[in-house]
């Protein structure tokens, strides 16, 4: 869209003006129109016309006003306003009561006519200059002069109203409507000029007219600027004429106003209508440039998204070519897919039959690892206790040595022992104690034999006898036996058990040592038996004296212990004949294996010092077993659960397999279609991306061109639509309205110029004035004549007066 051109514009406001200047020119004839016509009939209207004579220079001279006061109702005994004087009733006989300003009509009727004079100020006066050939003269003076005439004629407005518009004081007046009419003789004046009027010419007249709204270009004049100041212009407070003159007379000037706005209504000038199309004129404007600026934007986004849907689909076909090479590669590879799973489908049948066989083995190993397990825990145990033993004995390898030492020295000491007197004495006391006994036997005999003779003293003696050999045969008895308690101590055992034979010497060391304690035991019975002996015999010789009854009682005793002594004698003597035969040959032995023991204990405290450092190696390995056999436990027990688990899915892998075997075949079938289909869309997206480039290019054009609309929308309303919506005129023509409003306003408060009866619905005032004519013949004074019969429109205006 192109701007409007400057002329539409011109033209618009043109447009705008010629409408003012109709509006004027309908407006001066409905003013002339109404100076003459009845007014419209109401409930009780008054319609008063004033005529005033005027001097040549526009002085008041004379006032006659006409009224013509109607009601509906009638006119008895009817109230009326009038401050006129000589009032006459035109068209009766009737004469109203008057009480200064108030009257009282009495008529039959409902009309009646009357005038009367008056001397108030008139609203509009005017004031006339006369310029003959450029100097002002007198208007007596033009009197058959000759020369070029200028008339001035200017009006004044004496109604007027201060009201404020917009923040600003206007002063607004009375809006009379004044038209100035003269006629001008054709043989008297010749190159009239009349500008903003008009002159209409006849054979023998020459009539000049202009309309003039005295005192509205005060109101308007700074509101209709620039391109309406002739509209201004015509609202005329001063005319001119001009013309040449031969033997001059002044013609008489006419003037008609009329105040009624209602000719003036908004309906006529429509500007409320122009105002509102210039709003929406304006509206519609700016949402056309929002609508431009959104399109613009929009093709500009559309074109740079066609811009990327060309270039992303360039790539989008390169991959569809790619896919459609694919396809084929694809339906290839799904052929061999198809062998393949049917591979698989025969592959699958011996996994389930190996997973079954592995499931069994995995239970195996699980069973196997946990007796596994158990072995290297008793191990482990082991190991610690014989680490544990063998540190003991490493740490006690010392003493055993120190015990073969000792054993040898004991078995040193036995051999010298035996040798000694001790011994000797012990094998020679026993003849003795053989003596003693045979002794006691002897003297218990020869005891019995002298109780039972009554030789009482020969008895104590042979008691006393017994006595002391019993006691030494007790002393020998406990020294033998104490000879005998002595034995190998456990350091000497624990030797001999460790060295080679050692057993077989502890074996007959324990022979004789039980042989010894047999002896040790029967010499203390005999020791014991003795004692019984000595303290028999005592007994029975403290005893003779005292009582004979207990004597063969402690005989008895005397007599069981010996027995006893005999018996253990006999028994001694056995162990003493069996260790002569045995002591001599065994320590002879004892001694070589000490000396045996001693080299064995050499080589045993090393083999165990060695054997403890094993050991200990052992536990560390036997405990690291132990750890990895629990690992191998768990492990074989996973192992065995994931195999059991593996075992359970075998149906159902077998099952996808025989499922992706029956996929497969429909893979190559649909890889057929596929690669056939991505044949045919390959074609189809050729074809698409030339349509695509083609969008692109008409989206760069449209982006241009939505571009190049908007720069000329924006212009249009900055050349075109904002110069007459936003100007300073349009300003002024909505401020001149609203001065209108307040002038029509002003207007409806008016109201006749004689005054008004309080009833009176409807009120209007005319004015028409007239200058004397200066002629070389007195005129006659017409104003209180009949109105003649009408020819002419001036015909009628001059017929007023």
């Amino acid at each position: 869209m192109r701007p409007v051109r400057k002329q539409s514009k011109i033209r618009s406001v043109f447009q705008l003006k010629k409408a003012y200047k109709v509006t004027a020119g309908a407006l001066s004839a409905l003013m002339v129109c109404g100076m003459v016509s009845p007014a419209l009939a109401a409930s009780v209207s008054k319609d008063e016309t004033v005529f005033a004579t005027l001097e040549p220079d526009g002085t008041v001279a004379h006032q006659t006003v006409s009224d013509w006061l109607h009601s509906d109702k009638g006119l008895s005994n009817f109230a009326d306003v009038s401050n006129l004087d000589d009032i006459v009733n035109l068209k009766g006989k009737e004469q109203p009561k008057q009480n200064g300003s108030k009257l009282t009509w009495n008529i039959e009727g409902n009309d009646v006519y009357y005038q009367g004079t008056s001397t108030a100020e008139l609203p509009v006066q005017a004031k006339i200059t006369y310029t003959l050939d450029g100097k002002q003269v007198e208007p007596s003076q033009l009197e058959g002069a000759d020369g070029h005439l200028v008339i001035h004629i200017a009006l004044e407005n004496k109604q007027t109203k201060t009201v404020t518009v917009d923040g600003k004081k206007y002063t607004v007046c009375m809006p009379y409507f004044t038209v100035i009419g003269t006629d001008m003789s054709v043989d008297h004046f010749k190159n009239i000029k009349a500008e903003n009027g008009t002159v209409q010419t006849d054979s023998s007249n020459q009539i000049v007219a202009f309309l003039a709204m005295p005192g509205m270009k005060e109101t308007y004049g700074d509101l209709l600027t620039d391109d309406l100041s002739d509209v201004a212009d015509m609202l005329l407070d001063d005319v001119e004429i001009e013309c040449d003159m031969t033997d001059g007379e002044l013609p008489s000037i006419y003037f008609a106003c009329a105040s009624d706005l209602d000719d003036l209504d908004a309906e006529d000038l429509d500007l409320d209508d122009t105002f509102d199309q210039l709003d929406d004129l304006k509206d519609a404007t700016q949402q056309l440039i929002d609508g431009a600026e959104q399109l613009a934007d929009g093709c500009h986004t559309l074109d740079e998204k066609l811009g990327e849907l060309s270039s992303n689909y360039v790539a989008f076909h390169d991959g569809i070519i790619d896919a459609t090479s694919g396809a084929g590669l694809l339906t290839d590879g799904a052929k061999q897919l198809s062998s393949g799973m049917r591979t698989l489908k025969l592959g699958a049948g011996d996994l389930a039959d190996g997973v079954g066989q592995l499931a069994d083995g995995a239970q195996s190993l699980a069973s196997g690892a946990a007796q596994v397990d158990s072995g290297a825990q008793s191990l482990k145990s082991g190991a610690g206790d014989l680490s544990g033993g063998l540190s003991t004995i490493d740490g006690n390898s010392g003493k055993l040595s120190a015990g073969a030492s000792d054993l040898a020295d004991g078995l040193n000491q036995l051999g010298a022992a035996l040798e000694s007197d001790d011994v000797q004495a012990l094998f020679s006391g026993s003849s003795k104690m053989k003596s003693s006994l045979n002794q006691l036997s002897g003297g218990m005999n020869q005891v019995m034999q002298a109780l039972n003779s009554g030789k009482l003293q020969e008895a104590m003696d042979g008691l006393d006898s017994i006595a002391s050999c019993a006691s030494e045969l007790e002393s020998n008895l406990s020294a033998l036996s104490a000879k005998s308690g002595e034995s190998l101590s456990e350091s000497e055992i624990a030797a001999l058990q460790s060295m080679e034979g050692g057993a077989e010497i502890l074996r007959k060391f324990e022979t004789n040592r039980q042989t010894v304690d047999a002896m040790a035991q029967a010499c203390g019975q005999l020791a014991g038996a003795a004692g019984q002996i000595a303290s028999g015999a005592g007994s029975v010789k403290s005893g003779i004296s005292s009582s004979m009854s207990s004597l063969s009682e402690n005989l008895g005793t005397i007599n069981s212990g010996l027995e006893t002594a005999a018996s253990s004698y006999s028994t001694m003597d056995a162990g003493l004949q069996q260790l002569a035969k045995t002591l001599g040959t065994s320590v002879a032995q004892l001694q070589e294996g000490a000396v045996q023991l001693d080299s064995g204990i050499a080589q045993y405290t090393k083999g165990v010092s060695q054997a403890a450092s094993g050991a200990k190696t052992l536990y560390g390995g036997a405990s690291a077993l132990a750890d990895g056999t629990g690992t191998l436990v768990s492990g074989a027990n996973q192992l065995s659960g994931g195999i059991g688990e593996l075992n359970s899915q075998v149906p159902t892998l077998t099952g996808g397999v025989n499922q992706l075997a029956d996929g497969a075949d429909s893979l190559t079938s649909g890889a057929d279609d596929l690669s056939a289909g991505m044949k045919q869309l390959s074609s189809a997206s050729a074809t698409v991306q030339d349509a695509i480039r083609q969008f692109d290019e008409a989206g760069t054009q449209l982006s241009d061109g939505s571009g190049e609309l908007y720069d000329g929308i924006v212009e249009y309303n900055e050349e075109g639509i904002s110069k007459i919506t936003d100007n300073e005129m349009l300003t002024n023509l909505r401020t001149a309205a609203k001065v209108l409003d307040e002038q029509r306003e002003f207007a409806q408060s008016a109201s006749c110029y004689s005054g008004a009866p309080e009833s009176a619905t409807e009120t209007t005032t005319k004015y028409v004035m007239r200058t004397e004519e200066v002629q070389n013949t007195e005129d006659e004074d017409d104003t209180t004549k009949q109105e003649p019969e009408k020819e002419t429109l001036w015909d009628r205006i001059k017929g007023l007066f």
